[in-house]
């Protein structure tokens, strides 16, 4: 297998594992889990956590986006120490606080290249820019 397939394979395999050791495959725990998987993990059950507050009605209305994330940060919250790395949900923490206070994200563009998928920055600067630069779009 090759070896940036390799990380990947173990990034994704252990992010079911738990902050407090109880996780599959392996059982590890706090940092001997990789950090990546931790992240991984956290932000797949985070969108999985705001998926279903937002399709569950409260009082008999949908919830609003801003409460959808609100529980899902919360439950986070909860099971932090126990599945997730503590500093990471600190870490989602202020980023969903900042988000609501009106921070906003750039998104990257991402292409394949000899079947991986890599960040291509030229998908942000004009034609113009990248035929003057040498660059291209391929």
């Amino acid at each position: 297998m090759m070896p940036k397939l390799r990380a990947i394979a173990q990034i994704v395999n252990h992010q079911t594992e738990a902050w407090d050791g109880s996780g599959q495959p392996a059982g590890l725990a706090a940092d001997a889990i990789p950090l990546e998987s931790r992240i991984l993990g956290l932000m797949a059950a985070f969108q999985q956590y705001a998926t279903q507050a937002a399709h569950t009605p409260k009082e008999g209305h949908d919830q609003s986006p801003n409460l959808a994330i609100a529980d899902a940060l919360a439950r986070c919250q909860a099971e932090s120490g126990t599945y997730w790395d503590p500093k990471l949900v600190e870490s989602l923490g202020l980023l969903v606080m900042g988000l609501q206070q009106g921070l906003s994200l750039s998104s990257s563009h991402f292409k394949v290249s000899a079947g991986l998928w890599s960040i291509d920055e030229s998908f942000d600067t004009p034609k113009s820019q990248q035929y003057a630069s040498g660059s291209s779009l391929s």
